[in-house]
């Protein structure tokens, strides 16, 4: 995987695949998997030590550091999760 857009595709089909409901996605705004797809597929992915991926029955979390140096930023958090 090389870039977010692939990551994001990944995770959706694997929770998807697991409960057998549509995913929807908290980023960049509450959408379906076309938009979020299209929105990430120019990001590149981050070093694995600055992401975690927190996995449930029905929500996968996908949690990004901010760029070192940059201390007033938040953590960024997409949501991956079916209705």
């Amino acid at each position: 995987m090389k870039t977010m857009a692939e990551l994001i595709k990944k995770e959706a089909e694997d929770l998807e695949n697991k409960t057998g409901k549509m995913c929807y996605f908290s980023k960049p705004y509450s959408c379906a998997k076309e938009e979020c797809l299209m929105f990430f597929e120019k990001y590149g992915l981050p070093k694995p030590e600055q992401m975690t991926i927190e996995r449930t029955e029905t929500q996968t979390t996908i949690i990004i550091k901010p760029a070192k140096g940059s201390g007033k930023r938040k953590l960024y958090t997409i949501k991956i999760w079916v209705a």
